[in-house]
């Protein structure tokens, strides 16, 4: 692939049907669960750390809730709280729908939502879950999997210290969850990899590349999708931060807006049952064709 050139989704389908299924995984990031409703986590973090006075300006969301929880337990477990209850009342979206189409036999995500089990489940598709490595070790392989890397928040009963949320948490993630960990390795030397709802300054993906991408082998591209920052002060560092991306095999796909997701997962799905999601009678708008 030509690392200069843009490549937009139309591209980005024909490449990814010629070239990269069937062996492909899909990594999917908060971008997606924003798009179904949900808040950010500075959403979330902002009023709280405000409220308790922890400066937000310039430091890792992931060390502001450090800060957080240290600062006050209870508040912690409210936020989580809050979280959970509008994880309960969040629906997915078509991307969700055309994820759990694409026959891919395994699912990344950093997400605590359970958008894909949803779609999953409404589809009528067996997906074992896994949050942790106890659940990783007692999989059923005949199954598709979605692999919860940081943990769930679907249910009120779930437990959120066994969640990948605070810095301290992020730093001790190979030894919390190790086998988790060498699985993901394993898939990104022997797979490529579709990248969606991925933040181009997400701290913590930086740190997956940079620990696991060291081990990618040859001859297994992957494509991120974002849209370019429009902001003048971020374009500069978007640039260098997709040239880095090349080192470790990801192409990034430049959308106009993040709706040209689904219109990338129809063209695949168009490719591989001959027709639209809208046909399925999931979704009513057959803007996606």
């Amino acid at each position: 692939m030509d690392k200069e050139k843009r490549m937009d989704y139309k591209e980005a389908a024909e490449y990814c049907v010629q070239n990269l299924m069937p062996n492909l995984s899909v990594f999917v990031g908060a971008g997606l669960s924003i798009d179904a409703g949900l808040p950010s986590w500075y959403e979330l973090v902002k009023p709280l750390a405000k409220e308790l006075d922890i400066p937000t300006e310039g430091i890792p969301l992931e060390r502001v809730l450090e800060y957080i929880c240290g600062e006050s337990k209870s508040k912690y477990s409210l936020l989580i709280y809050s979280l959970k209850k509008k994880i309960q009342r969040a629906n997915p979206q078509i991307s969700h729908y055309l994820i759990s189409k694409l026959g891919v036999g395994r699912i990344w995500t950093t997400n605590y939502d359970d958008l894909l089990e949803k779609a999953y489940q409404r589809g009528n598709y067996d997906l074992e879950v896994v949050t942790n490595d106890r659940q990783l070790n007692n999989t059923d392989l005949s199954k598709f999997q979605l692999i919860k890397m940081h943990g769930s928040l679907s249910n009120i009963s779930d437990d959120y210290d066994d969640i990948i949320l605070l810095e301290s948490q992020y730093e001790n993630y190979e030894d919390s969850r190790k086998d988790i960990y060498n699985l993901l390795k394993n898939d990104i030397c022997n797979k490529s990899f579709l990248f969606f709802g991925v933040s181009f300054n997400d701290i913590n993906m930086r740190r997956i590349w940079a620990s696991i991408w060291k081990h990618k082998k040859a001859g297994h591209p992957s494509l991120l999708f974002t849209v370019p920052p429009k902001e003048e002060d971020k374009q500069k560092i978007y640039k260098y931060w997709k040239r880095d991306l090349a080192r470790y095999g990801i192409e990034v796909v430049e959308m106009d807006t993040y709706k040209d997701i689904n219109k990338f997962l129809n063209k695949i799905y168009i490719s591989k049952m001959g027709k639209t999601i809208a046909g399925m009678g999931i979704y009513k708008d057959d803007s996606y064709k």
